[in-house]
């Protein structure tokens, strides 16, 4: 009877098991056959871990918390499934996850299936990320980033990471097994990803939660589709109270096979047993996922969600429609951040697509110019990105993403104020679900769409669907001709700068022409970068 074991368990030095006692329907104990009754074991021999008998008498887990994890899910009952013993789970223990706050609030997609919603309003996804946040930051240094990062306009926080490459969760304990699916990395969950998960749910963020990374999916699951469906059951189930989390279900899921030379040529392709893994994720979160909680997968660098070049012959993950949106990695690449966009924005069935990671600031490895991200790359990514038609931008910083060594004094560097607070401000001002790319509207030189950043010149457009807006992007401040006679009504012509937020007039109303020209100040070039606004 759960009631007793609780009351007997409830002393972490030794608990009382009833073998021949009749199974309760109503409780999560089961009869293992042990022959004696009324058998006292210390807690060591009865299964406690020493360290769980720590985290007992300190009140980090509960034994109610205990029990649940290893007799009810490990003992082969359906996985997902809350016990119904009628207790509440505390803040730091049980299956769940803490109570959720009323600011926990999903993302829709919006009707045309382009742009996402929250509220039933217009969302303009402007992201940061935290991918090593568990791994790195004690519980109040998570506060401490997530207000910071909240108070400056990120709507989306992106981590934690829990497994890539050869880092995992919970070094200690290994690789998941069927032996051993999670029950101990159940003290790592209640006092390191519970905290971030509530915290940012009290400050209104959602949360991008990836559940595996890279080859990290393959290390951490043993290489087992069974254990990556018990693992991806369990995390998901967890949250399943927080509609505000977003899952993805993989990060740079190509590498979860990982052959260096195959990889550099972009040939390694997933074999059935890789793809049974992450195939296992995506079930065992649509599985357990809250019904309004968004799904989607992470690439690789240099590319898309959509690609199928990897993958298994006839799949592909845009169609199959087990993921919500599309997601791009352009990785220091201003070339494929255009072409990645612009192709997945018009693919069928619509939906949303979003750079997930592009230009960190101060990260070095640009492309053929070398040296490090600056404000102004952050900017082209991020404004060229928005302008090929994604749904929104994520912000990250080559020193803060992994709270390496001086992140605290980063948050605050340029490119992130560019970010959170013009490019923004500008959209929430801007944004509208019917916006649609243009660059037909261009006439005479349009640019260049370079990988190489100091040759990256080319522009990008957006217009309502009335004609009577057009957004333009010049990320070398070169002249840009437009062809007026297409707009609608009368029109206001002003120059946005993406370097301070502010409006420059040019005209009130313009005239229109078959070429209307607009030549921002300053000569064209690296760090000069302007937005025209007809409106």
């Amino acid at each position: 009877n759960y009631d007793t074991w609780r009351n007997y368990a409830s002393t972490p030095v030794r608990a009382t098991y009833f073998a021949n006692a009749t199974p309760d329907p109503d409780s999560p104990v089961r009869n293992t056959g042990v022959a004696s009754t009324s058998t006292i074991y210390t807690a060591e021999q009865f299964g406690f871990a020493l360290s769980q008998v720590a985290d007992i008498r300190s009140g980090a887990i509960t034994v109610e918390h205990w029990l649940k994890e290893r007799y009810y899910d490990a003992l082969n009952e359906p996985v997902g499934e809350t016990p119904p013993i009628g207790a509440v789970c505390p803040a730091a223990g049980c299956t769940d996850a803490p109570a959720v706050t009323p600011s926990a609030v999903a993302l829709t997609i919006s009707p045309n299936g382009k742009y996402f919603r929250k509220n039933g309003a217009a969302f303009n996804w402007v992201g940061c990320t935290g991918w090593l946040a568990t791994q790195s930051l004690t519980t109040a240094q998570m506060t401490t980033f997530l207000e910071d990062q909240q108070s400056r306009g990120c709507n989306v926080v992106h981590g934690p990471i829990l497994a890539g490459g050869e880092m995992l969760i919970d070094d200690a304990n290994g690789p998941v097994s069927d032996a051993d699916p999670y029950t101990m990395r159940t003290a790592f969950f209640a006092s390191k990803v519970d905290h971030w998960v509530s915290e940012a749910t009290r400050l209104g963020m959602n949360i991008a939660f990836p559940l595996l990374w890279g080859h990290g999916s393959k290390l951490y699951t043993d290489n087992s589709p069974t254990n990556a469906r018990t693992y991806a059951n369990f995390v998901v189930d967890r949250y399943n109270d927080y509609p505000n989390i977003i899952w993805i279900v993989d990060g740079e899921y190509t590498k979860v096979t990982y052959n260096p030379t195959a990889y550099a040529a972009n040939q390694d392709v997933l074999d059935a047993n890789e793809m049974a893994i992450i195939d296992a994720m995506i079930a065992g979160t649509l599985a357990n996922k809250h019904a309004d909680q968004l799904v989607t997968i992470h690439p690789d660098g240099y590319g898309s969600s959509t690609d199928t070049g990897q993958l298994p012959s006839g799949r592909n993950l845009h169609t199959e429609g087990n993921i919500d949106f599309n997601t791009l990695q352009g990785y220091n690449n201003l070339l494929e951040n255009i072409t990645d966009t612009e192709y997945d924005s018009q693919l069928s069935p619509q939906r949303p697509t979003l750079q997930m990671e592009n230009m960190y600031e101060e990260q070095a490895g640009l492309p053929i110019d070398g040296g490090s991200v600056t404000p102004w790359h952050v900017r082209v990514a991020a404004w060229g990105s928005r302008l090929s038609g994604s749904a929104g931008y994520t912000y990250g910083h080559g020193i803060v993403w992994g709270f390496f060594s001086g992140w605290e004094g980063q948050l605050a560097d340029a490119g992130a104020t560019d970010i959170f607070t013009h490019f923004k401000g500008f959209w929430d001002t801007h944004h509208d679900e019917g916006l649609i790319r243009s660059r037909d509207w261009l006439t005479g030189d349009k640019g260049t769409n370079s990988i190489q950043p100091t040759l990256h010149t080319y522009m990008t457009a957006l217009r309502s669907a009335d004609g009577s807006k057009l957004i333009v992007y010049s990320p070398q401040g070169a002249t840009i001709h437009v062809v007026g006679t297409n707009l609608t009504g009368s029109v206001r012509a002003r120059w946005f700068n993406p370097r301070d937020g502010g409006y420059t007039a040019i005209s009130d109303p313009l005239t229109k022409s078959a070429d209307n020209t607009f030549d921002p100040s300053g000569s064209p070039g690296v760090d000069n970068d302007w937005v025209l606004v007809l409106d």
